[in-house]
């Protein structure tokens, strides 16, 4: 993961070069950074009304936030592709495929299964506290 800049038009040309789909976990993780790009230009035009001293690190972490959750979704989007499944959408039938595996979730004990379902629970948790109003700080 990289941590430049991305403009919405260069993510875009990322999804398609790389073939990547914009499925329901890829689209939480977006939210969030648009999110904090709201809250960076909030914070800039507060800096412009005389606070720029006490608002740059506001700025740097915000940015710094959205440029890790636009490379977070890309990520998502490229395992997602990779497994050939998603992640939200997916979930029941990957759940009880680790059902039948383990007989139970809590005895789930390959890295790569509890990875993959830390991710689900994660992103189903962020999908549910879009759902209404959150502070960033509750999501992130």
């Amino acid at each position: 993961m990289t941590q430049e800049y991305l403009s919405p038009k260069e993510v875009k040309a990322i999804f398609d070069a790389e073939r990547l789909h914009v499925t329901q976990g890829v689209t939480v993780l977006l939210k969030i950074a648009a999110k904090f790009a709201n809250r960076e230009r909030e914070f800039k035009s507060v800096a412009k009304n005389g606070m720029a001293d006490e608002m740059k690190h506001r700025i740097k972490d915000a940015e710094t936030n959205r440029v890790r959750y636009i490379w977070k979704a890309i990520d998502l989007a490229e395992a997602e592709k990779d497994q050939r499944w998603r992640f939200i959408e997916d979930r029941k039938h990957y759940m009880d495929d680790l059902n039948d595996r383990y007989g139970d979730l809590d005895f789930v004990n390959k890295f790569d299964d509890l990875k993959k379902l830390a991710t689900i629970y994660e992103l189903c948790d962020l999908q549910k506290a879009l759902k209404g109003t959150p502070a960033l700080e509750q999501l992130v």
